[in-house]
């Protein structure tokens, strides 16, 4: 994964260049409320910023940059202690694929 294009309230941007030298680029923007039916969950990555919570993705969620059509902020005590122990700001993005995509 490369470049993270970070305007995340509206839309998140997301940049890689392949092994064979190829550069993608792939818009994925908020999953609302009432869609949350229509996606599956890829899982949830917490980082120090936007950037190391999609490089977390990445790593733990196969073919993640294919996969991934939307995500949610998620916010909570868990991100609140988190701050508290480390002195440190979080960010936690819970990613989604469209249940259609692997049907």
């Amino acid at each position: 994964m490369g470049f993270i294009d970070e305007h995340i309230e509206k839309e998140l941007t997301l940049r890689r260049q392949d092994a064979d030298g190829t550069k993608r680029a792939k818009t994925i923007y908020p999953v609302p409320d009432d869609q949350l039916g229509e996606y599956r969950s890829l899982g949830r990555a917490v980082g120090e910023s936007y950037g190391l919570a999609v490089y977390e993705a990445v790593l733990h969620c196969e073919h993640f940059f294919d996969r991934v059509a939307g995500y949610r902020l998620v916010h909570g005590s868990e991100l609140d202690m988190m701050e508290r122990v480390t002195g440190r700001s979080f960010v936690s993005i819970e990613f989604y694929e469209s249940r259609h995509a692997r049907d």
